[in-house]
């Protein structure tokens, strides 16, 4: 639900900022995190802590705002520059991921939040706290495949990083007819799955996993893969 507003606000922002990072990088890359941080204290101070549907739907005005994604921005504008892992101007890649990985295994699996008398500090799982992650995964990924790849692997692998976007829409669109069709709102099972399949078996989980990834990345694929086909041919007919 968030996603659209987010990318036409982008395109509003995105040569802003751009134009200040050709300007001062390390100075745009810091204001980035800055703005976060405040828009989140004052998520905190305007919503507090989440008792009613009406404080929930207050928060999602926070959660439609691209100043909630700004670090992403910001490491991203960065990485653009320099992508080599090991390079020195990336270090606090470094410095931040280990902080980083921390908190997502805290808040993923023992439910830890940062929280003053139930208000939460930080709203979500899309902030500045978990982007490092990313980042560092996207730098170890940029050293390890090869930039021009040569086997069947390497050239699938490819194929996925070109069409993300595309797979992230469908399953955008997977997940809200998953969702609406076995009122998911209600009580979710742990892996959402177009056939509404719950069990509490780990390696059944696992496996509705994976159906879900063989079902919305070719998908996904095949779509970005006619897409560039078919702008190609409009190309050479213009």
């Amino acid at each position: 639900m968030w996603f659209i507003p987010i990318i036409f606000q982008a395109i509003l922002v995105m040569p802003l900022l751009y134009k200040i990072f050709t300007w001062k990088p390390k100075l745009t890359v810091f204001l980035c995190f800055v703005i976060e941080i405040i828009v989140y204290l004052a998520a905190f101070l305007y919503v507090g802590e989440i008792t009613s549907l009406d404080d929930w739907m207050v928060e999602f005005y926070f959660r439609y705002s691209i100043f909630l994604y700004l670090s992403a921005i910001g490491i991203g504008l960065w990485l653009s520059k320099e992508h080599n892992i090991f390079n020195k101007k990336n270090i606090f890649i470094w410095i931040l991921f280990p902080i980083s990985l921390l908190y997502l295994i805290q808040y993923q699996f023992f439910d830890y939040r940062i929280a003053i008398d139930g208000a939460h500090l930080i709203r979500g799982d899309y902030n500045y706290l978990v982007f490092p992650y990313s980042a560092f995964l996207i730098l170890l990924i940029f050293k390890i495949i090869p930039k021009s790849p040569e086997n069947k692997l390497a050239k699938a692998i490819s194929w996925i990083s070109k069409s993300t976007f595309h797979i992230f829409l469908v399953q955008n669109l997977y997940f809200a007819i998953s969702e609406t069709m076995y009122n998911i709102w209600v009580e979710a099972p742990l892996i959402i799955n177009i056939f509404g399949l719950t069990s509490n078996d780990i390696a059944i989980n696992i496996l509705l996993l994976v159906m879900n990834w063989m079902i919305t990345i070719p998908i996904g694929v095949l779509w970005w893969y006619l897409e560039t086909k078919l702008r190609y041919y409009r190309g050479k007919s213009d």
